[in-house]
């Protein structure tokens, strides 16, 4: 690992060396080009955005040529709040192209007369198209393309998605490439579920404590778009190893009154509807959105396992079905205020209730070497929760009066608070099938709650520098108190009642504080821009075993660099490079080291002793259009230590135990490839796909290594049909890879979808087919020196849905206070550090 390091080290620094040595020459080339004296010199200058949204475009390239011959002169690129300014510029004439991959392409033609003395030329707002576009009554109709590149991110366009019409986020994602969805609805990026999701750029309850699982709440009908970003800056919280995913919601741009309402029928599987009102006018802006879910899913589930201890083999069989309904209610209230032309205060909170009801019976049978059986039973569990997840955001942003100068401050609370309860019967049997007497049977029963707080502050400060550079700096403090609360009850004959076992019965409780301070640089020189920055944070964590009065304390310091490099190398090709570093926290789960007896013969408990593991991570990309289609590639490589690894074990009596343990390092590389556009205008078609390499050397843990190859890949394409109507297919399919201790086998699913315009393209109708051939799975072959486990998990995914969606209001140009009031404003996680 030491030599490893060594070479990871070595190559790293050269190539920031080499980074380095570039913007040097660079600096140099741009000094040396700069006029000594004669002729007056000129500067233009001007903002570039986009057309539909008002959004600031950073890295929009600008290009001045000669009228005369048409040769190169110089150029610039937009900074981060999309002004640019290109100086010392000869009088002439000249034409101006600015430029930004995935929008159309603008140009003018500007006369610099002589003068004596230097003249500022001013463009003004100059607005990119990412299409056609066409203002109605109800909304604005753009053919957006579906994927968009950025510095530091990529951004899918998804609210034209019919595939997820009447769905929820989860199914969002499932077109995204480089993201996986898997049956159980665990989201990984490039193969990690080491993730961090925000929702507008905030950490949320719904996506923090309480698990990605609860997106599935979230209507896909008011999502905007996706941002990936694999390899996030300094700026940004270090936290999932595997980048950030960003959900940004839908937001007015128009004043008026708009709306959405939204209903579906899945027939057996449940139902949901959705409404959502957003009113601008003067200095306010008012949105709210209320939806409510019903789903039921069946999943089966089995495991084959055979252990060898002591040279005898025992084998076991796990065979277990299940029913779950879940009822949800999500309401989110949001308001602006814009105080002034420079100020702007929102405020938000999303209220998320719901409960559910399960049933599962699982059968199990122990044989012997001989193939008899020695013990039958089953064990049948009714179960139900109920949760109430409540985020508060409140924000202000002050834009000074130097142009992009800005403040952001922001405070957010993220309370959470559910209970489950599972109440158990367990009967076993002879092996003639005959039940045991009733005074045989095991009733148990359980309550776990769960009383989570999570409250950040933050303040960010963007000061730029002269016209192409900008400083970047801000603090952030995060705190989180998470109590776990597990009640355990066995029923006794004898009394009739239930009593409290307190050998199986715990509180675990965590607290920690991270508080952390951020700077980055950041400048443009013509076509070549860079990003450098580096994070520092302090991280106090204490554990406490409330049931047994233990406690675990753990502090430590980390520090995280981050560096991007970009290259408009002509109007239709870039470059681009990035390294960060990234860190894994250990959550509950993990620590908790209680064992969990919620199945006898699979048992779980965490381990308090467990560090956070952290990872260094390296990309280089390149895209470019060709005509209408843009294409990218991307290798990456990412370096973990002290990776935070699942280890199952057996016990003498042939029970497993599944818990996690801190193994040596992972070495994760590949490449991803993407290719979207329109080759005819009736149809829409991304390709993309992995093929990457996961090398795991966990030999400080009972000696276990993997190492192999995988790739996966991905389709999404729409045809526009006549009469109004689209017709789209979402398939997914990933090859199976090693994994410590095991072999996951090959996951796939399709989508389709059809929809039709109506009420003079108000309404939509849409009718979506889940996978149609009922493929999704889950499977897992586990092997290590004492036992083998094929482990087989399906949730039910083959459903049909029918949607009807509704637009309705009037929306109309904002007169003139566009720019005062924040429509410029880009949506780049402000408040998240």
């Amino acid at each position: 690992m030491i030599n490893l390091l060594k070479s990871f080290t070595f190559i790293f620094i050269r190539n920031i060396s080499i980074c380095l040595t570039i913007i040097s020459l660079v600096i140099a080339g741009s000094a040396l080009a700069q006029p000594k004296g004669g002729a007056p010199q000129f500067t233009v200058k001007g903002m570039v955005t986009d057309g539909k949204t008002g959004a600031a475009l950073e890295f929009a390239t600008i290009t001045l040529r000669s009228l005369r011959d048409s040769s190169d002169v110089t150029g610039s690129i937009s900074g981060s709040d999309g002004y640019f300014q290109v100086p010392n510029l000869k009088p002439g004439g000249y034409s101006v192209e600015i430029d930004f991959l995935g929008y159309e392409k603008t140009s003018s033609k500007l006369a610099l007369k002589p003068g004596t003395t230097p003249i500022l030329y001013d463009m003004g707002v100059v607005t990119l198209m990412p299409s056609a576009q066409l203002l109605k009554a109800a909304e604005i109709v753009a053919d957006k393309s579906f994927m968009m590149s950025n510095i530091d991110r990529k951004t899918y366009n998804t609210d034209q998605l019919s595939v997820t019409s009447g769905g929820n986020v989860n199914d969002i994602l499932q077109v995204i490439p480089s993201v996986e969805v898997d049956n159980e609805g665990t989201v990984s990026l490039r193969g990690s579920d080491n993730v961090t999701i925000l929702i507008d750029g905030k950490p949320s309850g719904l996506t923090g404590a309480g698990g990605s699982a609860l997106l599935e709440s979230i209507p896909a009908s008011s999502i905007e778009k996706i941002e990936v970003i694999t390899n996030p800056s300094a700026k940004y919280d270090p936290d999932g190893v595997a980048g950030i995913l960003n959900i940004v919601t839908k937001k007015n741009k128009l004043e008026g009154l708009t709306g959405i309402v939204e209903a579906t029928t899945s027939f057996d599987n449940g139902y949901s509807g959705n409404a959502q009102i957003n009113y601008m006018t003067g200095k306010w802006n008012l949105s709210t959105n209320y939806s409510y879910t019903k789903d039921s899913r069946g999943r089966d589930a089995t495991t084959y396992s055979v252990t060898t201890l002591n040279d005898v083999k025992d084998y076991y069989d796990q065979v277990g079905e299940s029913d779950n309904d879940r009822y949800s209610h999500n309401v989110r209230f949001a308001t602006d205020y814009y105080v002034n032309t420079k100020s702007t205060v929102s405020a938000g909170v999303n209220l998320n209730t719901g409960n559910s009801d399960q049933y599962e019976i699982n059968n199990y049978k122990y044989s012997d070497n001989s193939g008899a059986v020695d013990s039958l039973y089953s064990r049948a569990t009714n179960g139900g929760s109920d949760n109430l997840d409540l985020d508060f955001d409140l924000s202000f942003r002050h834009k000074f009066n130097e142009e992009g100068r800005l403040l952001n401050i922001l405070a957010t609370a993220s309370l959470q608070d559910n209970t489950n309860n599972n109440n158990y019967n367990q009967i076993a049997y002879f092996p003639s099938g005959e039940a045991y007497p009733e005074s045989e049977r095991i009733l148990e029963r359980d309550e776990t709650v769960i009383d989570n707080k999570i409250y950040t502050v933050s303040a960010d400060y963007e000061h730029p520098i002269g016209k192409d550079k900008q400083l970047e700096a801000g603090i952030k403090s995060t705190y989180r108190d998470l109590d776990n609360d597990y009640t355990f009850n066995d029923f006794d004959i004898s009394t009739g009642e239930y009593l409290i076992n307190t050998n199986r019965t715990n509180r675990f409780l965590y607290k920690d504080i991270v508080n952390a301070v951020y700077a980055q640089w950041r400048q443009s020189m013509g076509r070549f821009g860079y990003q450098i920055g580096v994070r520092a944070e302090q991280a106090n964590v204490k554990l406490e075993q409330a049931t047994t009065s233990e406690s675990y304390n753990q502090d430590y310091f980390s520090v995280y660099p981050s560096a991007f490099v970009t290259w408009q190398i002509d109007e239709k090709s870039q470059l681009k490079a990035s390294y960060s570093k990234r860190i894994n926290r250990p959550g509950t789960r993990e620590l908790n080291p209680f064992t969990d007896y919620e199945d006898p013969l699979n048992l779980r408990q965490g381990n308090p002793f467990l560090d956070p593991e952290y990872s260094n991570s390296m990309e280089l990309e390149i895209s470019r259009y060709v005509g209408k289609i843009s294409l990218s590639l991307t290798g990456y490589y990412r370096y973990t230590y002290d990776k935070i690894q699942r280890y199952k074990y057996f016990l003498s009596d042939g029970v497993s135990v599944l818990t996690y343990e801190n193994i040596d390092n992972s070495v994760f590389y590949g490449i991803d490839w993407a290719i979207n556009g329109s080759p005819k205008k009736w149809w829409n078609l991304t390709l993309s796909g992995s093929v990457y390499r996961n090398e795991t050397d966990a030999s400080n843990v009972a000696g276990l290594t993997s190492s192999g190859y995988a790739w996966n890949g991905r389709i999404f394409t729409n045809f526009k049909l006549p009469y109004s109507s689209e017709f789209q297919v979402s398939y997914f399919y990933r090859s199976e890879f090693d994994v410590p201790q095991g072999l996951i086998k090959p996951m796939q699913f399709l989508n389709l979808a059809l929809s039709k315009r109506i009420l003079k393209e108000r309404g939509t109708i849409t009718f979506k087919v889940n996978d149609p051939f009922n493929l999704a799975e889950f499977r897992i072959d586990v092997v290590d020196r004492n036992f083998t486990q094929d482990i087989f998990r399906k949730r039910e995914s083959q459903i049909l849905t029918l949607g009807f969606k509704y637009r309705f209001g009037e929306l109309r140009e904002r007169g003139g206070r566009g720019r005062g009031r924040g429509d410029y404003q880009r949506n780049d996680m402000d408040g998240d550090m």
